[in-house]
């Protein structure tokens, strides 16, 4: 998305050398592991801020829309395990993706939040309003996360 909307040569860059990194972990050759997913993530929110600031041509908005889904489970997870009295830094099996897991078999719940993911990419590619995307992204979750 950030390629198509900027032609930058940043992600290209980064994305680029994560073929090969893809194909031996789908191999079981390699493994990145939790440092290399916090490095590549930390690239990416790195030059997307640094676009966004001198070049100004993704909206912050975007990219709240983009976040929103794990910041929406990441903020229900932690209302949740205060509610229920229980340490917000324990791991559980309450997040999207497990619950979803749950519900459906692991190819249909792997479909399902990549269209998820999509909604806002779809939507600012073609230009809709971000409050038509924000409500779009927050009933489909709400609807995924509380029509078990």
């Amino acid at each position: 998305f950030v390629i198509f909307q900027n032609q930058n040569l940043y992600f290209i860059y980064l994305i680029l050398p994560l073929i090969p990194v893809m194909i031996l972990n789908y191999k079981n050759k390699l493994f990145l592991g939790d440092s290399g997913s916090y490095l590549i993530a930390f690239l990416i929110a790195f030059f997307s801020i640094k676009i966004q600031i001198y070049e100004e041509k993704i909206y912050s908005d975007y990219i709240f829309l983009i976040l929103l889904i794990p910041i929406l489970d990441a903020a229900r997870v932690m209302i949740e395990r205060i509610l229920k009295g229980y340490s917000i830094f324990k791991g559980d099996k309450n997040h999207l993706q497990h619950i979803l897991i749950n519900n459906y078999k692991y190819t249909k719940s792997l479909i399902i939040i990549i269209c998820l993911y999509l909604i806002p990419y779809i939507g600012i590619f073609f230009k809709i309003d971000s409050l038509i995307i924000f409500f779009l992204i927050i009933t489909a979750y709400s609807y995924l996360i509380y029509n078990r």
